[in-house]
């Protein structure tokens, strides 16, 4: 949906990728979306990337859809959802954390006014202790920002949402680290 409404953001996103060094991207989507991107993007050799489109048919999570990129990547990446704006986050600063973490997945932690409407979590240093996917009730206002840096274990786990299944799993293991970031994505769901 972000991509059939907003070309423009999803060139933005490309362009900032490129600006940190990324050269090779892989977009997920549906079929009629990345029939849609390619006529804008071809293989993103005009913005100096290299662009893999692979068809999702049907998703029932954040996790299923991201393992789809089992096989085609052998080190750690960058991975960012599709309905937001990033091109003010340091995405450096969260690749040199997650560097040097020793963790499976490090993820752009932010504040919210209304963490029950987030990944809600308890960090201690750069550790995150635990993660829950929108909580009934909290009072802890760090959140999980849709943007995060792994290592291609990560496609090995089992559970349908990043969330729901694998967040919470990584951090009951020790291997989900935080980078917090006083700035903010902007989400994109609105032509307005």
């Amino acid at each position: 949906m972000f991509f059939l409404m907003f070309p423009q953001y999803m060139e933005k996103a490309i362009k900032t990728l490129r600006k940190n060094n990324f050269k090779e991207i892989f977009l997920i989507a549906r079929h009629k979306i990345l029939t849609k991107a390619f006529s804008y993007f071809g293989n993103g050799s005009a913005y100096g990337v290299k662009i893999n489109y692979i068809e999702e048919e049907k998703s029932r999570g954040t996790f299923e859809t991201l393992k789809l990129l089992k096989g085609k990547v052998n080190t750690k990446f960058l991975a960012v959802y599709d309905d937001i704006i990033f091109d003010k986050i340091k995405i450096k600063e969260i690749w040199d954390d997650h560097s040097r973490s020793h963790a499976v997945s490090t993820i752009m932690l932010t504040t919210s006014s209304e963490p029950s409407k987030k990944g809600n979590v308890v960090v201690q240093g750069n550790k995150v202790l635990s993660f829950i996917q929108k909580p009934r009730r909290s009072d802890n206002y760090i959140v999980f920002s849709p943007i995060f840096v792994s290592e291609p274990e990560l496609l090995d786990y089992q559970g349908l949402s990043l969330e729901k299944d694998i967040f919470p799993e990584l951090a009951r293991n020790n291997l989900l680290a935080g980078h917090l970031s006083s700035v903010k994505e902007v989400h994109v769901h609105k032509i307005k």
